[in-house]
């Protein structure tokens, strides 16, 4: 279908629609464990995007191959994109590009235990997604997931299961079946953290 629709696009050559199945695409690709095939496609319609200076998908499709690169356990070339995904975000005044990658560099700080830059990329997420824009939704439910895991990290387990509740309501409202796994697996780790063996079982 993609492959259709890509080819539609340049045979009316538009690239908005080339480049914004190229983004879906890839997103499939790695949500179906292809990694090096979904890297690929976003890297060519990086490239592409470049060439016609478009605004609107370059930051997003960044940010999307800084989450591949993540997935395929490469965090030096994850920071990177996911760096600058954030200024092309802020340059382009692309806002939910900008709070994703904040979302996902302070993931990627947890790794390396800072929790000072993690708290300043969640702090400036927050406050991005009180604005409207797209995807907000979805990013509101990472950035449940991201502070309860943070809070988790710093200890603080009641800020931590009120965070992953959140989540997990949002989650089921929305029947975004990923992140109510994710979401119920935070619930779990906190309440063993804990040591409520029972709660964490039944999560």
């Amino acid at each position: 279908t993609n492959a259709w629709a890509i080819e539609q696009a340049r045979k009316l050559g538009v690239p908005f629609y080339i480049l914004e199945n190229h983004w879906i695409w890839g997103m499939a690709l790695a949500n179906r464990g292809q990694l090096t095939e979904a890297a690929d496609v976003l890297k060519s319609a990086i490239r592409l995007a470049e060439l016609n200076c478009e605004r609107y998908f370059a930051p997003r499709l960044t940010v999307t191959l800084a989450w591949v690169y993540e997935e395929m356990q490469d965090t030096e070339s994850s920071m990177r994109l996911g760096t600058e995904a954030v200024q092309l975000g802020r340059e382009m005044n692309v806002r939910d590009a900008e709070a994703y990658a904040r979302l996902h560099l302070a993931r990627q700080s947890r790794v390396f235990a800072d929790s000072k830059q993690a708290a300043e990329h969640l702090q400036h997420a927050e406050a991005l997604l009180t604005q409207d824009h797209l995807f907000k939704w979805r990013h509101m439910i990472c950035l449940q997931e991201e502070l309860a895991s943070y809070w988790l990290v710093c200890g603080d387990l009641t800020r931590a299961a009120a965070h992953a509740v959140s989540a997990l309501e949002q989650a089921n409202r929305t029947v975004s079946r990923k992140h109510v796994a994710w979401a119920r697996k935070l619930v779990g780790d906190i309440a063993a953290r804990g040591e409520r063996f029972d709660e964490a079982a039944s999560a």
